[in-house]
């Protein structure tokens, strides 16, 4: 049974995630596209963990520095805010169960 839930719950992971690299994209700044177009899902469904990240070079610098100007609804902390977004949390749950379901 233990192996049964797992599975299913393993479904439901790459779903929920690839929620939160839609809003976390849709905060990032935008300037040429390469910023979003470098958002990456991990999902390691065994351990039933996973991660969004970047691998744009100046990833981290735009997610840190709330200072530098850009369009409205855009900027720093894009991924921290998407993580942080109750509503991000509901459709990500949403997603899930819908995999989930046997």
């Amino acid at each position: 049974m233990e192996r049964l839930l797992r599975q299913t719950a393993a479904r439901g992971l790459r779903p929920a995630l690839s929620v939160l690299a839609r809003a976390a994209n849709d905060r990032a700044p935008v300037k040429s596209g390469r910023l979003a177009a470098s958002c990456r899902v991990d999902d390691r469904e065994g351990d039933l963990m996973g991660a969004v990240g970047y691998t744009a070079e100046y990833a981290a610098a735009q997610h840190e520095h709330g200072e530098w100007k850009h369009a409205p609804g855009r900027g720093a902390k894009y991924l921290e805010n998407a993580c942080g977004d109750t509503r991000v949390h509901e459709k990500m749950t949403a997603e899930a169960a819908k995999e989930m379901r046997l």
